[in-house]
């Protein structure tokens, strides 16, 4: 990010570190286990220093299949030509990163906050339920739902 973006710091990160960092500020894990592990294989070799091809070789040829099925199945190219995929082709990859992977953080957020309002809602359905507690909890999910989808907006 360029001094003076919202997520610029200094000295300047990689979007590795930057992905890292920002689900540990918030306390957030990937829920999918094939996710996890890959997640979890990626930065195991990150930090042996290897380089991105470097990295991406070792995964395919993890013994764990959800790592190497995960990692496949993301850096697999199609080859249908859409209208879509034209666009997005003339697309910087500095664009792309700089807009997607904030963005994608954040609706990873909501996407965790829909699901902890799903668990709310469910518990109001049990006999005893404190009816007040959760329904301030759902209000607050909410809110920051609101917030994180203005945040998205402005990407």
């Amino acid at each position: 990010f360029q001094k003076g973006h919202r997520f610029w710091c200094d000295p300047p990160v990689t979007v590795a570190e930057f992905i890292d960092s920002s689900l540990a500020d918030d306390g957030l894990e990937f829920t999918v286990p094939a996710f996890k592990a890959a997640y979890d294989s990626y930065f195991h070799y990150y930090d042996e220093g290897l380089d991105k091809n470097g990295i991406l070789r070792k995964m395919v040829q993890e013994q764990n299949p959800l790592i190497s099925a995960c990692v496949a199945a993301l850096t697999s190219r199609r080859h249908e030509v859409t209208g879509e995929k034209i666009r997005s082709s003339m697309t910087s990859e500095q664009t792309i990163v700089l807009k997607g992977v904030p963005k994608a953080l954040l609706l990873y957020r909501d996407k965790l906050l829909e699901q902890q309002e799903l668990a709310l809602r469910d518990k109001l359905r049990q006999p005893g339920a404190d009816i007040k507690s959760l329904l301030d909890g759902i209000k607050q999910i909410n809110e920051n739902r609101r917030l994180l989808k203005k945040e998205t907006e402005n990407i």
